[in-house]
């Protein structure tokens, strides 16, 4: 009787070890997802803060001075080695599908007013840049 009551109590022990393990792994893992879910939303305000730079410029009705400060914005971006680097195509202006520069202006063209449209990657950052 002696030693089922002792193996009763080693049950009871283990099974209380067990039941704290799994509520120390359950706390830890909803930490992590804490801790995961701040990292996204500091990377989801560099994102903002990446494509607010160019959003100004999205839209109809944009005037070539206008598209020469958005080129010098997409240039001084694409010169930093830490930026994500923009594409700039333009279709309809300039023969050909690439978007062409004279130093950091427009070449070629006639038209007074452009659209500018952004396009963007899986991660939400801005990644081309279409000028028509």
């Amino acid at each position: 009787m002696e030693n089922a009551s002792k193996a009763i109590i080693i049950a009871g022990t283990v099974l209380v070890v067990l039941i704290v393990a799994t509520v120390v792994i359950i706390f830890f893992n909803k930490g992590a997802d804490s801790a995961e879910q701040i990292g996204k939303n500091i990377t989801e305000a560099q994102i903002q803060a990446h494509n607010s730079q160019f959003n100004i410029y999205e839209g109809t009705g944009r005037t070539k001075a206008e598209i020469d400060k958005l080129v010098a914005v997409v240039n001084n971006n694409n010169s930093r080695k830490d930026s994500y680097q923009i594409t700039i195509y333009g279709t309809g202006i300039i023969p050909g599908d690439k978007y062409q520069f004279n130093g950091d202006n427009l070449v070629g063209s006639n038209i007074q007013y452009y659209t500018v449209k952004l396009i963007y990657n899986g991660e939400g950052l801005i990644e081309r840049i279409e000028i028509s």
